[in-house]
């Protein structure tokens, strides 16, 4: 019975404890430490990989080159890790050059490791890095492939794109474990040098216990959730003791969830496409991503209260406040963007309210599209206004009795003509309408520029006797990629243009040039020209300089939108140039990749054909 009382049994077992526990149970702790360590590394670098490769290979998927965006983003996600966790990332192709290096390492050791061999085999290999040098600690490192799945012959294959290689230090957990083994040998001797004071004063051993645990606590109090305090004996203190190690295991457990739930809002916040704000009832912003203040147009460093469109922001959803629903209203933010801002209230437990969700979605591009569809109706309503309403007037004219005098037949030609013109409207219309779509199906093959473009000039003959026209001998032979039909009516439409505002007697000079698989085609003519600030507009839908003479001259407006279009179908890309009354129109197309004979670089000036 004696030996249930608590100062009798420490008395009694202290030097068996001291020198048994501390023994085992210390060993054994600094080796579980030591493995848990390196699995901890194991599966943190591992992890790392994998959510690198993922990303690497979804922007390798389609087999397309990787661009800058692209490759920022795994940029900007490897320095991340790096960052966070202290690790070293690279990506290598199947060449084992490095394509994504935080470090920009000019010298990469890695590409000849074993590990990068088997990680392009397709299997994920692992490796230790010896030190150099005795007094540094080994590196963890791991290879990871890169596989995505594309369509072949035979169905989806499995291939690798590149290696993801993370590497690590061991040298946080070396020296951490070193420490702890210092500790544990000298806490061992010290507890051997007093155990006989602490025997003879049992007193104090009774408090041990107690002292622990309010150790415990304060470490608990400063976010280390791990401490554990050892159960020694089933008497009360034991009692206490398990409950506080059942208490810090909880605690430990619901921290975690709560660092794991912030970790998934953080994450959804950062790749929300729109933005998204938290504050609280008092307006203090909580919580905010990057999407967020660039669609605000603020300094992320500068202080909240200084942003004038969030404060802008924050008055609407204060003003709305006492609703306690969801409300939105469209928003004017700097450089142009429009927002459907949408706030809603939280409320706690109690129905108190704490604060507010606000988000951004950037609406400009619709109301650009929206815009732009209310000029067209305007603008299609007014081109189809015009010329019906010549033909109800001249009609009501020849039904007032002109049909039987001289006039009539000039009225009657008027009339077609106005007909003539409103079939040619509703044809662009209908022309652009299915190229936008793409219910156009564009077959491009290798044509010779040159060919077509005698023909089209053997057609437009009438139309274009009025010019000079002045073309470069090196056209014929220009081999483009192109659908002749389609090549064909951007040819009509820019000489057309360029008959239509070129003075009687002026010249129209075709020529063209070469380079790295590009032909440029260029029409030029003479004439008043086009100000400088209305280049920009001209392939627009409806748009004229002089709309007066367009409709005298029979142009729709649609001419060269329907030509931008045309040539951007085909891979090319189309612009104008006026200058001293000199008009340029300039489009490119793509040459064959094996061709007879291809244009060299040539001056751009013709020579007269």
């Amino acid at each position: 019975m004696i030996f249930r009382k608590l100062g009798w049994q420490l008395t009694a077992s202290f030097f068996v404890v001291i020198l048994f526990s501390m023994a085992v149970l210390g060993f054994y702790l600094l080796h579980r430490l030591d493995q848990l360590f390196t699995d901890d590394v194991d599966s943190s670098i591992h992890d790392e990989a994998h959510l690198v490769a993922q990303m690497w290979g979804q922007f390798n998927e389609n087999g397309a080159p990787i661009n800058q965006q692209q490759k920022r983003v795994v940029y900007t996600l490897c320095n991340m890790l790096t960052w966070q966790y202290g690790s070293r990332i690279r990506i290598l192709d199947l060449k084992r050059n490095t394509v994504v290096d935080p470090l920009a390492d000019p010298n990469p050791v890695v590409r000849n490791r074993t590990e990068v061999q088997l990680a392009l085999e397709g299997q994920e290999a692992t490796a230790t890095w010896e030190p150099e040098q005795e007094d540094d600690p080994p590196t963890k490192a791991v290879a990871f492939p890169v596989i995505v799945s594309r369509p072949t012959r035979s169905g989806p294959k499995s291939m690798v794109v590149g290696v993801v290689y993370v590497s690590r230090s061991l040298k946080y957990q070396r020296q951490l474990l070193h420490s702890l083994r210092f500790d544990f040998v000298g806490g061992t001797l010290l507890s051997l040098l007093f155990s006989g004071i602490i025997a003879v004063m049992f007193s104090q051993f009774l408090s041990n216990p107690l002292r622990r645990m309010s150790a415990a606590a304060k470490q608990m109090a400063h976010g280390d959730m791990s401490a554990v305090v050892p159960v020694q004996g089933h008497n009360e203190i034991g009692e206490l003791a398990q409950s506080f190690n059942y208490m810090a295991k909880e605690l430990g457990h619901r921290t975690e969830q709560l660092v794991e739930e912030k970790n998934k809002l953080s994450a959804v916040l950062t790749h929300m496409q729109g933005g998204a704000l938290l504050v609280d009832v008092e307006g203090h912003l909580l919580m905010h991503n990057r999407t967020a203040l660039q669609m605000l147009g603020v300094d992320p460093a500068s202080d909240p209260s200084q942003w004038d469109s969030f404060t802008r922001i924050l008055d609407l959803a204060m003003t709305h406040a006492g609703s306690g629903s969801s409300s939105s209203q469209e928003v004017r933010l700097p450089g142009g963007v429009v927002a459907q801002v949408r706030w809603t209230p939280l409320r706690t437990e109690s129905d108190e309210p704490y604060g507010f969700v606000i988000l951004l979605n950037d609406i400009t591009e619709l109301r650009r599209v929206d815009e732009m569809k209310t000029e067209f109706v305007s603008n299609v309503s007014h081109e189809l206004r015009t010329p019906l309403a010549a033909i109800k007037g001249l009609a009501e004219i020849l039904l007032d009795g002109a049909l039987h005098e001289a006039e009539g037949r000039r009225f009657l030609g008027s009339i077609n003509h106005e007909v003539d013109r409103l079939t040619r409207l509703v044809k662009d219309l209908l022309d652009l309408s299915k190229i936008e779509s793409g219910m156009v199906k564009f077959e491009t093959r290798p044509v010779d520029l040159g060919d077509i473009l005698l023909g089209v000039l053997h057609r437009m003959q009438a139309r274009l006797e009025a010019a000079t026209i002045v073309t470069d001998p090196d056209l014929l032979g220009c081999m483009v990629m192109a659908d002749v039909d389609r090549l064909e009516q951007v040819l009509i439409n820019l000489l057309g243009n360029a008959a239509r505002y070129t003075p009687p007697g002026g010249l129209i000079k075709l020529s063209a040039r070469g380079a790295d698989g590009i032909c440029e085609f260029c029409v030029e003519n003479e004439g008043v020209g086009i100000p400088r600030e209305e280049l920009a507009k001209i392939f627009e839908r409806f748009y004229r300089i002089d709309k007066h003479r367009s409709r005298d001259q029979g142009g729709t407006g649609l001419g060269l939108s329907i030509t931008r279009h045309i040539v951007e179908r085909m891979g090319g890309r189309i612009s104008a140039e006026s200058e001293d009354g000199l008009t340029r129109f300039i489009f490119t197309l793509p040459q064959p990749r094996t061709a007879g004979p291809s244009l060299e670089d040539t001056p751009r000036a013709a020579v007269a054909g």
